[in-house]
């Protein structure tokens, strides 16, 4: 059994080698229909049978912005990354209520069982982390590990949002214009649109900290462009995800009346769970990582100090021998476990 630990690593990498083609998407998309209403489009890479990594994107990306991944972890795991809800029109939900936590979480848990998986370990960057934790904290039975990427847990992310004078308010000022459904604040489909994706654009593309591997391709950038062009369903997607902000929906230390320390029990993780960290994250603050391990003890946070939040195309190959160890640790103490029981 894996000790409770809360290690924070600091990463200063430097001097690595670059390979272009780890970069360019060659994967053919596949699909799994789940029931009359969901089809999800995903890729894979690996051989079905091994362990089964899936891999969850963020906002505004899409299942192939894990490619880099998928190409390195396929050759020892089973490595699946999925569109997530509003990318493809298979799973396209009417309402915001379809991107809540807990509804996405059922579709990954009947996905995973459709592709022959009862357990598997989950990859989740931005709203794919959040996601993440979501899929930990209703199935953990399921879950095998976690790694998120630059997403806080929802009770510290819920802490500082709700402290007025906290720097993670101010950086979510750009969520309360989403929310407030105004076109002038240029956070509405019409207003995105119109600006030609300008919010997206120097979102993904000019807010990082050093090179962003992935997107210094030209396709890989004009992919995900022509993707948000596809249809305004595509861009409504992403914001419908901030409409689903009610987990939790208030300030921790008053929610529905609760104290802090029972809502820290109702949200605690208790499977293998690793955060990775880029500190130079503009919409997520450093403050986040405070307290972390009381909710979820077995976490291991790894901290990149040059990193943004596009920090998963900034260290590709960091990452990935990151989240490999995780998944290689958890494997064995799984195994150690199971020698003891005999």
């Amino acid at each position: 059994m894996l000790k409770q630990i809360a290690t924070i690593v600091f990463c200063l990498f430097t001097s690595t080698v670059v390979f272009a083609n780890d970069f360019i998407p060659d994967f053919k998309d596949q699909y799994q229909r789940l029931n009359s209403k969901v089809e999800v489009r995903y890729i894979s890479h690996g051989t079905p049978g091994k362990p089964l990594v899936l891999f969850v994107h963020g906002n505004p990306e899409h299942r192939k912005s894990w490619s880099f991944y998928l190409k390195n972890l396929g050759k020892d795991y089973f490595a699946v990354a999925l569109d997530q809800p509003g990318v493809y029109r298979g799973w396209r939900p009417k309402t915001f209520e379809g991107h809540k936590y807990d509804k996405v979480a059922k579709v990954i848990k009947k996905f995973a069982k459709a592709i022959g998986y009862k357990k598997f370990y989950l990859v989740g960057h931005d709203a794919g982390g959040l996601y993440t934790w979501g899929v930990a904290l209703k199935y953990p039975k399921s879950v095998l590990g976690i790694t998120v990427i630059n997403a806080a847990h929802p009770y510290t992310y819920s802490r500082e949002y709700y402290r007025s004078n906290s720097s993670q308010y101010e950086s979510a000022q750009y969520i309360r214009n989403i929310l407030s459904k105004d076109p002038s604040k240029g956070w509405t489909v019409s207003a995105i649109r119109e600006a030609n994706y300008e919010k997206f654009t120097n979102h993904i593309f000019g807010d990082y900290g050093t090179r962003n591997y992935f997107y210094e391709h030209p396709e890989n950038r004009e992919n995900l462009i022509n993707l948000w062009k596809e249809s305004d369903d595509v861009v409504q997607g992403y914001l419908n995800y901030y409409f689903t902000f009610d987990f939790p929906p208030q300030d921790p230390n008053s929610w529905l009346g609760l104290t802090g320390f029972v809502m820290r029990r109702l949200l605690e993780i208790k499977i293998p769970s690793q955060l990775i960290w880029g500190l130079g994250d503009k919409d997520q603050a450093p403050e986040n990582l405070d307290g972390l391990s009381k909710v979820v003890p077995q976490v291991k946070i790894v901290r990149f100090a040059t990193g943004s939040h596009w920090v998963i195309h900034e260290f590709p190959y960091e990452i990935e021998r990151e989240i490999r160890h995780h998944i290689d640790e958890i494997a064995k103490a799984r195994r150690e476990s199971s020698k003891g029981a005999f």
